[in-house]
C-alpha cells in the first residue's frame, strides 16, 4: 500500500490505493468551471429560444448546438494556462489543440 511508504499518510482519504482527482480541484478551480458552465448555459438557451422564434425546433437545436461547441473551442483556447493571459501565450501556440480545432471546425462546415 502507498501509506506504508510514507507518501501518503494513513489520515488521508486515498491510503486505501484510490486515486485522488478531487484532491487536484481548488477552489479556483472549481469556481472557474462554474461560472465557465453557467455562462455557456445561458449563451445556449438565449440562441435557442431567440433562433426558435424565427425558425423551428430543429433549427434551433442546431444552433444551440452550435453555440456550444464554439464556446468550448474558444474555452480552450483562454484556459490553457489558468495564470497567464492568453494574448501572452499566444493564440496558436498549442500545435496539437490547433489540429483539433481545425478538425472540429471542418467537420461543422460538412
Amino acid at each position: 500500500m502507498l501509506h506504508s511508504t510514507g507518501i501518503i499518510p494513513p489520515s488521508s482519504p486515498c491510503f486505501l490505493g484510490f486515486t485522488c482527482f478531487f484532491l487536484m480541484f481548488t477552489p479556483f478551480t472549481i469556481s472557474n468551471i462554474v461560472a465557465s458552465a453557467a455562462v455557456e448555459t445561458i449563451a445556449v438557451i438565449i440562441t435557442f429560444f431567440l433562433v426558435k422564434n424565427s425558425y423551428n425546433a430543429e433549427i434551433a437545436m442546431s444552433c444551440a448546438l452550435l453555440t456550444l461547441v464554439i464556446q468550448e473551442i474558444v474555452y480552450s483556447i483562454a484556459c490553457r494556462n489558468l495564470k497567464a493571459f492568453v494574448f501572452k501565450q499566444g493564440f496558436f501556440s498549442n500545435k496539437k489543440l490547433n489540429v483539433g480545432i481545425l478538425i472540429i471546425l471542418i467537420t461543422l462546415s460538412v
